[in-house]
């Protein structure tokens, strides 16, 4: 015997399908995203793992990502500044984010990042001016808070 032939969808009705099946997906996906945003973020936040109440996943508290201490500066040359600094004690750190302010500057600048250790020679300074700095630990994307500033004059 024969089988009845098999009648397919037109083009047109499986295009308007496949479309409506993509207009979900992205929906589902948009509501999923509002989601952990709306009810995630409160939850972390309230678990201490923010700095601030700024949403930034960048910055963890210092009992996540312990921040560096003891910072020194020091003057080695007529246009060097060395840096020293105890470690952070989080086994988790990859490696420091060194600022500076000098001068007249308004802010801070972000001037170098290190691995692991814990010294870091600035170079190149301009005389007879003020130069304060901090340090944070990083791991990933992940900041720690700042370390205790520390100056130096060049002279």
């Amino acid at each position: 015997t024969r089988m009845p032939a098999v009648t397919s969808m037109s083009d047109d009705r499986r295009s308007r399908l496949i479309a409506t099946a993509r207009s979900w997906r992205l929906l589902v996906a948009g509501i999923l995203v509002a989601l952990s945003c709306a009810y995630l973020v409160p939850i972390e936040r309230s678990l201490a793992l923010f700095t601030s109440t700024n949403v930034n996943a960048s910055n963890v508290s210092t009992g996540t990502l312990a921040a560096p201490v003891a910072l020194l500066a020091n003057v080695t040359a007529p246009t060097t500044v060395r840096l020293n600094w105890a470690a952070s004690t989080s086994p988790f750190v990859t490696g420091y984010n060194i600022y500076r302010l000098s001068g007249a500057e308004p802010d801070y600048t972000l001037i170098a990042t290190r691995g692991t250790a814990t010294t870091f020679d600035d170079f190149g300074l301009p005389g007879t001016t003020v130069h304060t700095y901090y340090v944070e630990a990083i791991s990933g994307d992940w900041t720690s808070a700042q370390s205790p500033t520390a100056t130096a004059v060049t002279p």
